[in-house]
C-alpha cells in the first residue's frame, strides 16, 4: 500500500493551492493530489465560473504564481432596481483552467504527485487514514478534502451539507464591456443577482438562482453552463487529521457566492496547519477570517427579505448624494439599513 504524508482530494482552487503550499514549505513531504476529472471534463467543469478575483489575491498567495490573467478590472457597476452605483475596483478576470493547470505544474515542479483518480472512501486507523480510490488503497497521515460542493470526503465524515445554490451561466455572442463587472440586484433573482462579465471577445451572463428572461439575453447563446455552489459554511472544517477546504467546506462567500479567493486562502492556511502538525490552527484562522464573517450571511438573508423597491431604495443616499453627505443621510434617514451598510463596509472587499 502506497503511503503519503498528505493526500489532497480535488484539484480545484482550494485543493491545488493547499497541495502547492505543503510542498513549498516542506519539499520532503510526500504529497498526492488527486482529481476524478481529466481532460476536457476537467476543463468544462472549471469554465463554469465568473472567474473574477481581486488583484490583492496575487499578494495574498505569493509565492504561488497566478497565471491565466485575461484582463484587468477597474470598475464595478452595481444596479439596484432603478439605482446604479459605479465603484473603482482593482480586480482580475482569469482563465480558471489555465490558472489551475499552472498551480498543478508548480506543485509538480516542487516534487508533488498528481493523479486522475476517484476518491471512494476512508477509514481512520490509529494515527493513519486509509484512503480508498478506484485505483486501490492508500495510506496517509493527513487528508485534505477539496472535492467540491457535493464533497464525498465531507459525507464520509457525517458532516451535514452546507447551503447549495444552482448557478446558470450563458456565453453570449456579443462584444463585451471590458474592464467592468456588472451586477444586477432584483427580487427576481431570489436574493442573489445577475452578472455580466467579459469573456474574451464574448460575454458571460448568469444568475445564481431563478432564471433569465429571453429579453435579458441580448445575443446568440453559444453555450449554457450550470453547476452547484456551496456556501454558508459547515459544522466543522477539521475532524482529527482530516481538513475540508473550498466548497467542500461551504467556503464560497454567502452573499456573492464567489469561491476562488476564499478557497485559495483556505487552502494556504490548511497547508500551514498541516506543516505545523496542528490542524486546529486552520480552524482558528478560518474562524477569525473576514472570509467567514457572519455579516456576509446577514447580507444574503437581508436581501432575501427585501422586494425590488426596497433593494432600490436602500441605495438612495449613495445615488443622490456624494461623499460624507451620503453617509450622513444614510445614518439619519435610512436607519433600518444601517447593519446592511455596515456589513458591506466591513466584508465587501472579501466577497470576491
Amino acid at each position: 500500500m502506497d503511503e503519503y504524508d498528505v493526500i489532497v482530494v480535488g484539484a480545484g482552487p482550494a485543493g491545488a493551492t493547499a497541495a502547492f503550499f505543503i510542498k513549498y514549505h516542506d519539499k520532503s513531504k510526500r504529497v498526492l493530489l488527486i482529481d476524478k476529472l481529466e481532460g476536457e471534463r476537467y476543463n468544462t467543469y472549471h469554465r463554469i465560473c465568473g472567474e473574477a478575483i481581486r488583484a490583492i489575491t496575487i499578494d495574498e498567495l505569493s509565492p504561488l504564481v497566478i497565471d491565466g490573467i485575461v484582463e484587468r478590472i477597474y470598475l464595478v457597476r452595481e444596479i439596484f432596481g432603478r439605482n446604479k452605483i459605479e465603484l473603482p475596483a482593482h480586480g482580475l478576470l482569469v482563465n480558471r483552467v489555465i490558472m489551475l493547470k499552472s498551480i498543478i505544474e508548480q506543485f509538480k515542479r516542487l516534487g508533488g504527485e498528481y493523479k486522475n483518480s476517484r476518491f471512494l472512501g476512508l477509514e481512520v486507523k490509529d494515527d493513519k487514514i486509509i484512503v480508498e480510490t478506484n485505483e486501490g488503497m492508500l495510506r496517509t497521515k493527513y487528508l485534505i478534502g477539496a472535492d467540491g460542493a457535493h464533497s464525498t470526503v465531507r459525507k464520509m465524515l457525517n458532516i451535514p451539507d452546507p447551503s447549495i445554490c444552482f448557478a446558470t451561466q450563458y456565453i453570449i455572442d456579443k462584444e463585451p464591456v471590458h474592464g467592468v463587472l456588472e451586477f444586477y440586484f432584483d427580487k427576481n433573482y431570489k436574493s442573489n443577482y445577475k452578472w455580466i462579465f467579459a469573456n474574451g471577445n464574448t460575454t458571460k451572463i448568469g444568475v445564481l438562482a431563478g432564471s433569465l428572461n429571453k429579453e435579458e439575453i441580448d445575443g446568440k447563446i453559444l453555450q449554457k453552463q450550470s453547476r452547484s455552489i456551496a456556501f454558508g459554511g459547515v459544522r466543522d472544517i477539521v475532524k482529527g487529521n482530516i481538513l475540508l477546504v473550498g466548497e467542500a467546506a461551504g467556503q464560497a462567500n454567502a452573499f456573492s457566492k464567489g469561491g476562488i479567493r476564499p478557497g485559495m486562502n483556505a487552502g494556504k492556511w490548511a497547508a500551514e496547519a498541516v506543516i505545523n502538525a496542528n490542524p486546529d490552527l486552520y480552524r482558528r484562522k478560518w474562524s477569525s477570517s473576514k472570509f467567514n464573517s457572519k455579516l456576509s450571511k446577514y447580507m444574503f438573508e437581508k436581501f432575501k427579505q427585501m422586494n425590488t423597491e426596497e433593494i432600490s431604495n436602500h441605495m438612495n443616499p449613495f445615488v443622490k448624494y456624494d461623499g460624507a453627505m451620503s453617509y450622513i443621510v444614510a445614518v439619519l434617514f435610512y436607519t433600518k439599513y444601517l447593519k446592511l451598510y455596515y456589513a458591506n463596509y466591513i466584508v465587501g472587499d472579501y466577497s470576491w
